[in-house]
């Protein structure tokens, strides 16, 4: 997204252009995933609507999905996003970060994926 269209994720424009990236990352996927390799879809899968629609395009194309969801606490993540500094990552401040952790449906068993689930917490709490 930010390669292509240059665009924060808060701009009006950013999901009718995430919509088209998803499309053509999905599009070159089932390629991929016709070989007979496995590949890995590194994006937003916050909603359960958004999850349920990766599990069955999975099924269309014959293979299994499998969500990894690592599980780390809200502290630890504002600092990591705040101390980001690839510039193909999107610019996240504390506000957003809390934002975002709002808008989040953690991921349970029957949304029909194999869940894997780590707990990612430096601070050992």
């Amino acid at each position: 997204m930010l390669q292509l269209y240059e665009l924060s994720f808060d701009d009006e424009l950013y999901p009718c252009q995430a919509d088209k990236c998803r499309a053509l990352i999905w599009d070159l996927a089932a390629q991929v995933l016709h070989t007979g390799t496995s590949v890995v879809l590194d994006w937003n899968m916050w909603s359960r609507s958004r999850r349920a629609e990766a599990v069955q395009r999975a099924a269309d194309l014959g293979v299994t999905c499998h969500l990894h969801h690592v599980v780390v606490p809200l502290d630890v993540a504002i600092q990591r996003a705040t101390d980001r500094r690839d510039p193909r990552a999107h610019r996240l401040d504390a506000d957003a970060v809390r934002h975002l952790a709002e808008l989040f449906e953690p991921p349970e068993e029957p949304e029909g994926f194999v869940l894997h689930v780590e707990v990612d917490d430096p601070t050992g709490q």
